[in-house]
């Protein structure tokens, strides 16, 4: 029953507003108050920050006022003008008011009919850049310069209170050129390639502000911020030589107008001669304006996975199992048997095994963690490669303590040399420990794995925390 009233006085109430619209008697602007028919507003967010160039041209902070209201055909007209420090101050503490003498702006906004926003520009010449650059310098720790303007209500346009004023710290640099690549890679996480998957990198150069210029920059091969870049991040990244890194189209054109380069640069490079982990910073150069840099990682460490793991044995009682050796972790590590039933082979030791994704031709480095246990590090330890999946081995390296080999005592990391693949096509490779050194025995007798201690005690076992392999 209700429902049916309130649809009786509704249709009640519209023939009584169309008979009072035809007969004149009813004006529709009586309905809105009179200061809404034209109102004014800022349209960009109150609080931001402007880019100033120092450069020898003019730099401009820009921004639109809108005007609104009921009656969109009504001219309007509003005033523009600085607020005062005591303003700014209520607004933000921490800012300095920029003196308008700075810059250049209109101060009085007029709309004509039908007329919907203004674009608004406070243009600041370059010596009035370099100039308020000066006085940034001597300000106090936390402080900065801001331009503050706001719009007022001349006597025929209303203004909305909370969008009355703009707000734009000021921030005095060179326009940028930015790269990119069709590899995503950012400098605090620079992505790591290899050159046999990617023999062509695409880099594209833009401009980070409206390009009114035209000139040429060019992209290179910097090594030298390699170490800066390791000074920064705490890294050990190696550099290219500059004979692995070619790169076509080096010399990019801007035309005034257009923010993009008028060519795309192309990277190409070439493994070099020795396994490792390189950074590749690709910069930008121009006399004036910013460069931007470039980061690749070429790296050809084998990313270890559980399923390429093997090892003859299991130890339910030390250890995490073959795993440790590749999480990272070095609360972790892997563990050879020392309870009976223990395990020895006669030509391997204790051993694991890697089975690869893909065959390998060319060589090899590996680097290993000790535990921090005195009778677990390795002494004597040889390492085979198989070209038919583990059916026969040839070896690649023995390395013997007792003949100068360098591999360390415990709770140390090691990284050997590189080595070259006896066969091509290398499928997998077996990584054994002969011999391990007994501290725990007076005379550090070195002992053979899976063979009892001279005290009786269990038979000698190794353990390692980290296992890692670069190969290509």
């Amino acid at each position: 029953m209700r429902h049916i009233i309130n649809k009786i006085v509704l249709a009640t109430s519209l023939l009584f507003l169309a008979a009072s619209c035809d007969n004149s008697d009813y004006e529709f602007d009586n309905l809105i108050p009179e200061w809404h028919h034209k109102v004014a507003s800022i349209q960009d967010a109150p609080d931001g920050e402007v880019k100033l160039y120092d450069i020898d041209v003019e730099s401009e902070m820009t921004f639109s006022v809108l005007r609104t209201g009921s009656d969109p055909f009504l001219a309007a007209s509003v005033g523009l003008e600085s607020m005062t420090q005591e303003e700014l101050t209520t607004y933000n503490s921490q800012y300095m008011l920029v003196d308008p003498s700075y810059y250049t702006v209109e101060h009085t906004l007029s709309f004509d009919s039908g007329e919907a926003y203004k674009k608004v520009s406070a243009v600041f010449t370059a010596e009035s850049v370099r100039k308020l650059k000066a006085q940034i310098a001597t300000l106090e720790e936390g402080m900065s310069y801001c331009v503050a303007l706001k719009i007022s209500d001349i006597g025929n346009c209303s203004v909305y209170a909370d969008k009355s004023y703009i707000l734009r710290k000021v921030v005095i640099t060179k326009p940028k050129l930015e790269i990119t690549g069709n590899v995503e890679s950012i400098e605090s996480n620079p992505a790591a390639i290899d050159a046999a998957a990617y023999p062509e990198i695409e880099l594209t150069l833009n401009m980070d502000t409206d390009n009114i210029w035209d000139f040429d920059c060019r992209v290179e091969y910097n090594p030298a911020l390699v170490d800066q870049y390791n000074a920064k991040y705490g890294t050990s990244y190696q550099k290219l030589s500059a004979d692995n890194v070619e790169i076509e189209n080096a010399d990019v054109t801007f035309v005034s107008g257009e923010n993009a380069g008028q060519s795309i640069a192309k990277l190409k490079m070439k493994n070099p001669s020795s396994l490792g982990k390189y950074l590749i910073p690709i910069e930008v150069k121009h006399d004036i304006f910013i460069g931007d840099t470039y980061y690749l990682i070429l790296d050809d460490e084998i990313h270890l996975r559980e399923d390429m793991l093997y090892a003859p044995f299991h130890v339910g009682y030390d250890g995490k199992g073959l795993i440790g050796l590749i999480d990272d972790d070095p609360k972790t590590f892997w563990h050879t048997p020392y309870k009976d039933p223990y395990y020895y082979d006669e030509e391997y030791g204790h051993w694991f095994q890697i089975k690869f994704d893909r065959r390998l031709d060319h060589e090899m480095r590996i680097k290993y963690v000790t535990r921090n246990e005195p009778r677990t590090m390795p002494w004597t330890i040889q390492l085979w490669a198989s070209t038919d999946d583990g059916i026969t081995w040839e070896s690649v390296v023995y390395l013997d303590n007792d003949k100068g080999a360098g591999l360390p005592g415990r709770n140390q990391s090691w990284e050997s040399s590189v080595y070259a693949f006896p066969s091509k096509g290398v499928t997998n490779l077996r990584f054994c420990v002969l011999r391990i050194e007994n501290k725990g025995n007076r005379d550090g007798k070195k002992e053979r794995c899976g063979v009892y201690f001279n005290n009786g005690s269990n038979p000698a076992c190794t353990g390692l925390i980290e296992f890692k392999i670069w190969a290509r």
